[in-house]
Formats: C-alpha cells, sequence, structure tokens
C-alpha cells in the first residue's frame, strides 16, 4: 500500500499488507487486495487472501486493528470501516459476511468483538 498527497505528488507512506503475497498473484479478481477509507482518508480497510483485514492511520503508517473471520477461508472480497472506526465490514471467500466492533471494557479498553 501507498499514501500520495495528490496536491503536491509526494508519497506520503508505504507498508506491506500482512498475508498477501505477490509472487502468488496473478491477473485474477481472487489475487487482489480490497480496501477502503473514510471520508475524511483518514483510515484505510485493507484485506488480505488469509481472510483478515486490518484498519491503518493513513498519516503514520500505524495498524490499528486485525480481525480475522472465524471458520472461513479465502479471500477477502470487500471490506469497509465506519467513520468513527468503530465498526468494520468483510466479505469473505464464497459470500461469507462479518461484521466486528470494538467495544470499551470497564476499565476502558478498547477489545474487539465480533457479531
Amino acid at each position: 500500500m501507498a499514501i500520495y498527497h495528490m496536491p503536491v505528488g509526494g508519497l506520503l507512506t508505504t507498508w506491506k499488507v500482512p498475508g498477501y503475497s505477490s509472487s502468488t498473484c496473478s491477473a485474477s479478481y481472487s489475487s487482489r487486495c480490497c480496501f477502503s477509507h473514510t471520508q475524511d482518508g483518514q483510515y484505510i480497510c485493507v484485506g488480505n487472501q488469509n481472510a483478515t483485514a486490518f484498519v491503518y492511520d493513513t498519516t503514520t503508517g500505524c495498524q490499528l486493528a486485525k480481525v480475522e473471520a472465524i471458520r472461513v477461508q479465502g479471500t477477502v472480497k470487500a471490506c469497509g470501516v465506519s467513520e468513527d472506526c468503530r465498526h468494520l465490514v468483510m466479505a469473505v471467500g464464497s459470500g461469507y459476511i462479518f461484521r466486528f466492533e470494538y467495544r470499551l471494557t470497564a476499565a476502558g479498553e478498547a477489545q474487539p468483538t465480533r457479531a
């Protein structure tokens, strides 16, 4: 992944999507990683070939979250993150849809949950 600042044309940051191997890629739909972003471009969600999705801060390139499908294997065909970055939805394999939500624990710590 690479983030560019379009008005200036400069590269801001780059990183490799975990679990995504370009050596096994071809030009087919199933070999591409999918992504989405919030409207302000602050966060990006990207899925890989191993039924896993990640959320990144586009300013720093830091990984904020990692979620994995349960009992399903395959490529993430689509993924999306909510504007408040608390909800993530992904479609995996042959049409399985997963929704993940971050909830705060009693101690105020974020804890991912599957819905």
